[in-house]
């Protein structure tokens, strides 16, 4: 949410902040596939997050949705654009 917060506030009230949530589809099963599962697991905390899921945390972080590209099984991109003042979400304790 830090991060997100100061990429909001580096971007400025006429900048665009693009993220983009890949979601790796299943690897199927031996060896291989436990090594990409666990690789995941340890380095990407919660690798699937809905587009709502991205748009709230976005959101709470100072961020309004601006455009939003075709959602796919594996990809979504959402642009956004620093909130006015009437647009933030309220902060969420523990966030």
């Amino acid at each position: 949410m830090a991060i997100l917060r100061r990429v909001a506030e580096a971007a400025g009230p006429d900048g665009r902040v693009l993220l983009a949530e890949i979601n790796l589809p299943e690897m199927g099963t031996g060896l291989a596939a436990a090594d990409t599962a666990l690789r995941v697991a340890a380095t990407v905390p919660v690798p699937a997050r809905t587009v709502e899921a991205v748009k709230d945390l976005a959101g709470r972080a100072g961020l309004t949705p601006a455009w939003q590209g075709p959602v796919g099984p594996v990809r979504s991109v959402v642009e956004f654009s620093p909130a006015v003042a009437g647009d933030r979400v309220p902060e969420v304790a523990g966030a």
